[in-house]
């Protein structure tokens, strides 16, 4: 036999495809998410096609009125797509873009925006273009069209940890008005970001406790108004 790995490269483009599936097949009974900001809905909108049901258990409730979420401090800041997720948005909810421009989010070409890096301004890509908003009037477009789905579903409570079965992890404890109840589950996304307990869960179950790697990346968030002159 024969074995063959993809290279670097290969991995990365098929990461990075934009073309939709052309199988889907439904893997499982319930799949359950946990933590419904971007990536937990865009975790729940993939595995729509492959549960019978989704289901993303969130702390945070949803606020109408726009403001940034208690679990997102960095909903604060002023916030854009980048094309390479842009396109991956695109993919799973068709149409995205021009629904968000319709609701006022504005999508800027090369030349109304400038990138520096260490102080050097970057050379400009012609086919660059972001769409911007703040980061909750984008998250709701993603939210509203995720949970249109017929087989996806939203619960405001907290996870406090996994149920196991035959050493696979078989539902999701949560409270709600500090009653504990369960889930079922074939599946379960851990989306929670920073707030995720899961490592302690696990070794709370017995397991080996997930060794930790951190990756720097020296990114932080500044957002600034300025007035300038009529010529950019």
């Amino acid at each position: 036999m024969t074995l063959t790995t993809d290279s670097d490269r290969g991995v990365f483009d098929r990461l990075n495809r934009t073309d939709l599936p052309a199988r889907t097949p439904v893997l499982f009974d319930t799949a359950c998410v946990l933590g419904g900001s971007i990536a937990g809905l865009l975790a729940a909108r993939v595995l729509a096609d492959h549960a019978r049901k989704v289901i993303i258990i969130d702390r945070d409730v949803v606020d109408t009125e726009g403001n940034p979420r208690q679990g997102v401090p960095q909903g604060r800041q002023g916030h854009v797509l980048l094309p390479g997720g842009r396109a991956q948005i695109e993919r799973w909810l068709p149409g995205f873009t021009r629904d968000a421009q319709d609701g006022g989010g504005v999508l800027h070409g090369p030349t109304k925006h400038a990138i520096y890096l260490d102080g050097q301004l970057q050379a400009q890509d012609r086919d660059t273009s972001l769409l911007t908003g703040t980061r909750p009037f984008l998250e709701s477009r993603i939210r509203s069209r995720v949970l249109a789905l017929p087989n996806v579903s939203t619960l405001s409570a907290q996870a406090t940890g996994f149920v196991f079965r035959d050493d696979a992890v078989s539902g999701v404890r949560y409270v709600v008005d500090r009653d504990e109840r369960v889930v079922d589950a074939d599946f379960v996304v851990d989306a929670m970001g920073r707030s995720s307990k899961l490592s302690e869960w696990v070794e709370h179950a017995g397991y080996q406790r997930p060794d930790l790697h951190r990756l720097r990346t020296d990114i932080n968030y500044a957002t600034a108004l300025f007035e300038r002159t009529q010529d950019p």
